[in-house]
């Protein structure tokens, strides 16, 4: 059983939230933060999403969530974009505000402080020159704090799965008792909003080597994924039974679903480790290789490399079919490593304030 703990609720205060979605760049950085808008919402608060570019979709979904969206104009990234997102601030009187993508650098993080805003950063790869948020957000494996040496006093880390982003449909549909059939049956494929290296199609593939069986498949295609013809021709030519499944917004119950699934690194695969599936988990960049090996080593899930065949993915998947006390073992760690309370500790931090925020706002406006 999960125990939430509460905290007193805000008094309406308002979050802004810069983050993109495209077929570059993906869905992720929008719906994690879907997650923490939630997380602040349920505290009492109310947010704003400043979006440049995202899939008409994804920004009505928004809306039923009950977050403001405003569109910028400017370029991702530029001096004028983060003019343009601290005078949405201050037109809602939101004094937090938080960013997700390595398009927003070290100078637009200052400038966002010299504003005298109080900054959440979510991170990836720590690839930023230097970082000047008060709050720097960074869910991957491993957990090391000097990939965030260059960062001002002020500045707070938070690292690990323990803040995974994980949105209200998860923690309302999180099975108690996961059921590990002794041959798994139901295949789940999620590679992403976007999945640019077409990484659905080669796990498609795969499938073709696997013995014609009661095998049951479904395919997530994300709102950004611009190839689903291909994927649909791949399912016209498969043996196995296929279900396309486009746009998804119930992706916890198809989690649920599923015995095991295939994904890419992202936000999705934090959420199928507290969903319990056995996970075989496909590096999208380099950068990810490390995250992968890492869980495979906890016994979290089963790692491909980032290069791999379909041929490579059916001995993955074949060898999980029939051995349920590996698949179980998946499952129990995944839990351990994700315990579903991430957006509410990152919404504890927010509302508790920074120790150190005078100093930090008094030092920027030297």
């Amino acid at each position: 059983m999960v125990i939430i703990r509460s905290w007193p609720r805000m008094q309406a205060q308002g979050l802004i939230i810069r983050a993109d979605a495209s077929a570059e760049i993906g869905v992720g950085h929008v719906m994690r933060c879907l997650a923490l808008a939630q997380a602040w919402q349920n505290a009492g608060g109310r947010v704003t999403f400043a979006l440049h570019e995202s899939p008409q979709s994804l920004g009505e979904r928004l809306c039923n969530e009950s977050c403001e969206v405003v569109r910028l104009g400017a370029y991702p990234g530029s001096v004028l974009d983060a003019d343009q997102t601290i005078a949405l601030a201050h037109r809602c009187e939101s004094q937090t505000l938080v960013l997700d993508g390595s398009r927003f650098d070290a100078d637009y993080q200052k400038r966002i402080k010299k504003a005298g805003l109080r900054l959440l950063l979510l991170d990836d790869y720590a690839t930023a020159a230097h970082y000047y948020a008060d709050w720097v957000w960074n869910a991957d494996l491993p957990i090391r704090d000097e990939m965030y040496s260059g960062r001002e006093p002020w500045t707070q880390l938070m690292l690990g799965p323990k803040y995974a982003l994980l949105g209200d449909e998860f923690l309302h549909s999180h099975p108690e008792e996961r059921i590990v059939p002794e041959v798994a049956s139901r295949l789940l494929i999620t590679m992403g909003g976007s999945d640019p290296q077409n990484m659905t199609v080669t796990a498609m593939h795969g499938l073709r080597h696997l013995k014609k069986s009661t095998l049951q498949v479904r395919v997530v295609i994300g709102s950004a994924n611009p190839k689903l013809d291909l994927v649909t021709q791949e399912v016209k030519e498969n043996i196995q039974e296929v279900e396309i499944l486009c746009d998804v917004k119930d992706m916890a119950a198809q989690m649920a679903w599923a015995d095991i699934a295939i994904a890419a690194v992202g936000v999705t695969l934090w959420e199928l480790l507290y969903m319990g599936p056995a996970i075989v988990c496909w590096p999208r960049y380099p950068a990810d290789v490390e995250t992968v090996s890492r869980l495979c080593k906890m016994g979290a899930a089963l790692s491909l490399e980032p290069d791999a065949s379909a041929v490579a993915v059916t001995s993955a998947v074949a060898g999980l079919m029939s051995n349920a006390g590996r698949r179980q073992r998946m499952c129990a760690e995944g839990r351990r490593i994700v315990d579903g309370l991430g957006a509410k500790r990152v919404v504890q931090a927010l509302c508790a304030g920074s120790s150190c925020e005078e100093e930090s706002s008094r030092e920027m406006r030297v």
